[in-house]
Formats: C-alpha cells, sequence, structure tokens
C-alpha cells in the first residue's frame, strides 16, 4: 500500500483582509487592533473568516466599519464575497500529501506568513530588549534556580532558540550547560515574555507568535 508521506494540516485565511494589513503596512493584528480600537480576538475572527461582516438585516458591523476605515477601504473590499454574510464554521482540515504536493504549497511565502514573521519577531524581539534591560537572577526571571545568571544572557539564549533556530544542544555547547538548563532558562523567560505580551494580543495570541516563530525557524 503506498501511504503519502506527509499530513498536512491546511488553514483557510481571509487573503483579502491579510493583503490589504501588509499594503498599509500592519505588520500585526494587534498594530490594526490599536489603530481601530478593535479587540485583536475579533480582528482575528475575521482573518479566520469565522465572522460575517454583515448582519442578519444586511448591516455593516460597527467593528468592521472601524477596521475598513483604519485600512482607508470598503468594507467589502476585505471579503470575498461569499463570506459577506456568511461565516465559516471550520476553517482548518488535515490533508494526506506526498513530497511534490507538500512543496507546491510551501515553497511560496503567503501575506498570512509574512505577517506572523512580522508580527512574532517585532513583538517577541521588543519584550527580549525589555528584558535585557533587568538586572537579576533567574529567580527573578522566573526560571526557579538560586544561582545568579545575567538577564542578558538570558536573552541571549532564548533569541538564539527563536531568532537563529538553534537546538537546545547547539546552545547548551556554546554556553556550556546541560540541556536540561537551557531548557529551564528559555522557559523561565518564556513565562516573562508571556506576561508581558498577554496584556496587548492575549494569552492564546501570544502563545501562537511564539508557537510560529519556533516553527518558522526549525
Amino acid at each position: 500500500m503506498n501511504i503519502p508521506e506527509y499530513n498536512v494540516q491546511v488553514r483557510v485565511k481571509n487573503n483579502y483582509f491579510l493583503r490589504r494589513m501588509a499594503e498599509k503596512g500592519f505588520a500585526s493584528s494587534a498594530a490594526l487592533a490599536r489603530a481601530c480600537d478593535v479587540n485583536v480576538y475579533r480582528i482575528g475572527l475575521y482573518i479566520n473568516l469565522k465572522r460575517a461582516p454583515l448582519t442578519e438585516n444586511n448591516e455593516w458591523r460597527e467593528d468592521i466599519l472601524r477596521i475598513s476605515a483604519a485600512l482607508n477601504c470598503m468594507p467589502d473590499d476585505l471579503f470575498p464575497e461569499r463570506h459577506l454574510r456568511r461565516a465559516l464554521r471550520k476553517n482548518t482540515a488535515r490533508k494526506e500529501m506526498d513530497y511534490e504536493q507538500m512543496q507546491g504549497i510551501t515553497s511560496v511565502p503567503s501575506a498570512e506568513t509574512t505577517l506572523i514573521g512580522n508580527e512574532a519577531k517585532r513583538m517577541v524581539n521588543d519584550a527580549l530588549s525589555d528584558l535585557e534591560e533587568l538586572d537579576g537572577d533567574e529567580k527573578t526571571l522566573g526560571v526557579g534556580m538560586s544561582a545568579q545568571w545575567n538577564s542578558k544572557r538570558a536573552v541571549q539564549i532564548v533569541r538564539a532558540y527563536y531568532f537563529e533556530g538553534n537546538t537546545l544542544a547547539q546552545i547548551g555547547k556554546e554556553f556550556g550547560l546541560s540541556l536540561e538548563r537551557i531548557r529551564q532558562i528559555i522557559k523561565g523567560t518564556e513565562r516573562h515574555l508571556l506576561r508581558r505580551l498577554v496584556g496587548t494580543i492575549g494569552p492564546m495570541s501570544t502563545k501562537e507568535l511564539l508557537d510560529d516563530l519556533t516553527e518558522m525557524n526549525r
């Protein structure tokens, strides 16, 4: 029996919305949320086509009017016509593929991939820069060890993992530490990142940013 090599998860996104964001220089849904005073979670629903912009009375929702104003376009410019009144119940699916099929859908960066990369890198990097200013030990950073550890060194380790795509083994060798110790430092610093970002984009979005950034570098 010939079994396909890959099990691929497909996620459907609103490309009209994503392209307009990119054209207007919004590198993240959080940046757009600040500009139009709409909850970032609600913007995520529109990007994922999980919320229709028209009400049952065929009126534009107030939040989509604010979003379209921030993007300098008409509301119907942001949605395929078939989704003006109909949201998707589910926007993910799994499909088995061979190597050629998989290469066909992963070789060209999409608008969403670009936005995710910009969003993750900018937000995580800003939060890490803030952490670099802290003068404390691992306990202060939430690593849970009593031994002193410079916050700048902890940030270097996290950047090596997220931004440079190094493995735990490679980082451990560079800093002369065990795999478990490197893992503890990364997890402890991640907790600080979550606390710093959660107020801006919410806990789920923050976790997704870290996961997306890790995946892109692996």
